[in-house]
């Protein structure tokens, strides 16, 4: 009975130390799918993040983008109601200029001030709509800023205007901002503005004296980049890159220049500083009457510059310094165009900027702007002075007589889609 028992013992040892291993396995093992379980987890929330903030930028992008075709559609009406219906709506410019100039928002958000039926009817269409995503889109003028570009018109008045108005606009901001005014006073912004004529016009000769190349000899550049390029400005960016630009003044001026514009300047939606450097006249009370004034439902926009001028004059403006100026002023349709439109999903956000341009209505205002010499020039077919050959014609057809006259041209009927010169997406 002992032996027996004696040789017993091995045995529960051994099924206690098989216990024993199989217990550490299934908790090796459990270990291991756990793991493996959490790393396939964490993969799968990752991955699954991803895939969600890219089907949202997607989404935000699409919704930008119908904005943005949205917007175009709105300067094609525009244009098409302006084209067939102009001449009969003088007077009404304002309520032509509704059709692009106020912001669109979607979803729609019912105003206040409408009934109950008017919201419930506004609810149900946006419920029934695919998007569930928003965008918010803008259209602004470009002729309500000052063209860079025209530093190398060729028209030599508009050149000295523009720089000019380039000059008062620095000085007007220092005069009302002290900081300003303290860092202007030991900057040399005359050179910089000399530089950005020298980027744009056609010679090598420095209007600071010497070659113009100078200014850009310290910038270790490609050896076929040439600087200045001595072209036009293509994009707003490329002012940073001018010699002697301070973020300062980069940042002041951004909003108010353009190098899509339209040869001249359109009081009708210049902001105050860019009314402000048309004359020294023009002072903070003056510019925001004007403001009051074109915004006002009864008396609306200033139609053409004898409006425009006998306004001035009953706030004691000299208009005959603007005229002997001969900065271009224009109160005609407007045709060039920026939109900016931001897309929105979730907490994803994207921004599509365009310009719209129209080529002809711009070259057809340059002509105006022309004396009478240079216009017979450039209407030249084959070279001929009055437009002779094949290129010919007689001209542009216009009744100004100045260079801030309101046009008589008649635009063309648009044909498709706006032409978009400029795209960014951010």
């Amino acid at each position: 009975m002992e032996m027996a028992h004696e040789e017993s013992i091995p045995k529960v040892k051994s099924r206690k130390n098989q216990k024993g291993v199989a217990l550490l396995v299934a908790l090796f093992t459990i270990t291991i799918l756990t793991f493996l379980a959490v790393e396939l987890s964490y993969d799968t929330s990752v991955e699954y993040v991803v895939s969600n903030n890219e089907y949202r930028r997607m989404k935000a992008y699409y919704a930008a983008k119908s904005g943005l075709e949205l917007s175009l559609l709105r300067i094609l009406l525009y244009r098409k109601v302006v084209a067939q219906f102009g001449e009969n709506l003088k007077g009404q410019e304002e309520l032509i200029n509704k059709i692009w100039s106020f912001p669109f928002v979607w979803p729609i958000v019912p105003p206040d001030d409408i009934n109950s039926v008017e919201k419930d009817q506004i609810k149900e269409a946006v419920g029934e709509a695919l998007m569930d995503s928003s965008y918010f889109t803008t259209i602004s003028s470009e002729g309500s800023k000052l063209d860079l570009n025209d530093l190398a018109s060729p028209s030599e008045s508009l050149q000295k205007t523009t720089k000019d108005q380039l000059t008062k606009l620095l000085q007007d901001r220092a005069d009302e901002d002290d900081e300003f005014g303290d860092f202007l006073r030991n900057y040399d912004y005359e050179s910089l503005i000399n530089n950005i004529k020298d980027w744009v016009d056609e010679d090598s000769v420095s209007d600071n004296g010497g070659d113009e190349g100078a200014a850009y000899s310290n910038i270790d550049t490609d050896s076929e980049v040439k600087l200045p390029p001595n072209r036009e400005f293509r994009t707003l960016e490329e002012v940073r890159m001018v010699s002697g630009m301070d973020d300062r003044i980069y940042n002041f001026l951004l909003p108010r220049i353009t190098v899509y514009g339209v040869k001249g300047i359109n009081p009708n939606y210049a902001d105050k500083a860019l009314l402000k450097s048309i004359n020294e006249d023009i002072t903070d009370e003056v510019a925001d009457e004007i403001i009051a004034h074109r915004n006002d439902p009864q008396k609306g926009p200033f139609s053409n510059k004898e409006a425009f001028f006998s306004f001035l004059e009953s706030e004691r403006v000299d208009t005959g310094a603007i005229e002997d100026s001969k900065i271009p002023l224009y109160f005609d349709t407007e045709y060039n165009f920026r939109i900016e439109s931001v897309g929105t999903s979730g907490s994803v956000i994207k921004k599509i900027v365009a310009i719209v341009y129209d080529v002809d209505a711009t070259a057809a205002r340059l002509k105006e702007l022309l004396p009478k010499d240079e216009k017979d020039g450039e209407d030249d077919g084959n070279g001929n002075g009055n437009g002779g050959g094949n290129g010919g014609g007689n001209g542009a057809t216009t009744t100004t007589t100045t260079t801030n006259t309101t046009s008589t041209t008649k635009p063309p009927p648009p044909k498709g889609r706006p032409n978009v010169i400029y795209y960014y997406e951010d």
